[in-house]
């Protein structure tokens, strides 16, 4: 559950067609403009009309395309560690343009659009955090952590409400919780692992 006052807001670029905002404590609301200097100059506004107060955390994400066709989206949360999630967003992309990704793209579960959302974390953001930027509704996820030099590590969540399609285990049923760090989370998975849990 998102901490009160505390907004997540996804911005996408869309190609020539420019950027646009959604967030999941603001059911059916979404803006966008044509170039980032009209985004930029609107988005407060746009904001404030929608009613957001208190804190807001802003997200960057980039929709890609397999040589499959399957559509994936690397997300970036826009904070003091930025460089390192933009670091470990280029390493899911060599690995997601390399052989390797059928792996992870093969079984990896979609979001309502068909999407396989990759959201960069570092190990202290928290299963919370990440639950956060989901849509109650229904989302699913799939969280990376750069390990070592080049490794990057990826676990699934998805929310209670995708139960009947993902019949996964919850956070209680592993003995998780909200506040755990995804540090925490993927010092518990066995090396070659693919955990899915709902949150």
């Amino acid at each position: 559950m998102a901490e009160q006052n505390r907004t997540h807001v996804v911005v996408t670029w869309e190609g020539d067609s420019g950027l646009s905002a959604t967030s999941p404590q603001v059911p059916g609301w979404s803006f966008g403009r044509p170039t980032k200097t009209e985004f930029q100059a609107d988005y407060h506004a746009a904001l404030r009309d929608a009613g957001v107060l208190g804190q807001v955390i802003g997200h960057e994400q980039r929709r890609f395309v397999s040589p499959e066709g399957i559509e994936y989206i690397l997300r970036i949360a826009d904070d003091k560690h930025r460089p390192e999630r933009t670091e470990l967003a280029w390493r899911m992309a060599a690995v997601l343009q390399s052989d390797q990704r059928h792996s992870d793209l093969d079984t990896a579960a979609k979001n309502p659009m068909g999407e396989v959302t990759y959201i960069c974390c570092i190990a202290s953001d928290t299963v919370g955090w990440v639950a956060e930027q989901m849509d109650s509704r229904g989302d699913a996820v799939q969280v990376a952590l750069a390990v070592a030099d080049e490794m990057v590590m990826t676990t699934q969540f998805a929310t209670e409400a995708s139960n009947e399609s993902l019949p996964w285990p919850s956070l209680a049923d592993r003995g998780w919780h909200s506040d755990m760090t995804i540090g925490e989370v993927c010092q518990q998975i066995a090396a070659g692992e693919r955990v899915a849990v709902l949150v």
